[in-house]
């Protein structure tokens, strides 16, 4: 399933470069490292593989295991982590935080690997599709999905939440008073 990952991403980089579009060789490096960074996630319980500090010491010990054979730039190890941490964020966007995930540096890089591992599996289809859409609508529209997948696959929200979190009071750490 790797490979084919790894085939079909060398791909679909031709096919932009054919067409003229940007290509960044943090995606290629991302690609070539994408199976031991997965070893290394799966490594982990499965409840942990979502978590962020998970997926960065996977991306780095895949780095520096490939570091004994190739030179990595840093710009690009770095570049291939947040395309990494990035992957949750796009398979469970919330709300209008999601909108602000179309403005990251490394959103296009991210957004057509979570495109390649949902054509092979490894990836929530619809969230895919949701991607993409939500890239061809209006500004107005886009804000229309993002509340309409906050409702549908956002946490549960309590009656009269409206969305938000309540902070808790601040304790004072001063003598109490008493009355």
């Amino acid at each position: 399933m790797v490979e084919k990952l790894l085939v079909q991403g060398l791909v679909n980089t031709d096919a932009r470069v054919v067409a003229d579009k940007p290509v960044t060789p943090t995606f290629l490096f991302a690609l070539l490292l994408y199976g031991p960074i997965a070893q290394h996630i799966e490594a982990a319980p499965p409840e942990r593989w979502h978590e962020l500090a998970t997926i960065l010491d996977a991306c780095d010990r895949a780095t520096r295991e490939a570091q004994t054979r190739v030179a990595i730039p840093r710009r690009f190890s770095l570049g291939v982590r947040e395309m990494f941490a990035l992957q949750p964020r796009l398979e469970h966007p919330r709300g209008r935080r999601a909108l602000r995930v179309l403005e990251h540096p490394r959103f296009r890089a991210a957004y057509d690997l979570l495109l390649l591992r949902a054509q092979y599996g490894l990836a929530p289809e619809p969230m895919a599709k949701w991607w993409t859409r939500l890239q061809e609508v209006s500004a107005e529209e886009r804000g229309r999905m993002a509340d309409a997948v906050s409702r549908e696959g956002g946490p549960p929200q309590g009656p009269g939440r409206g969305g938000r979190r309540r902070r808790r009071p601040r304790r004072r750490s001063g003598p109490k008073a008493h009355a």
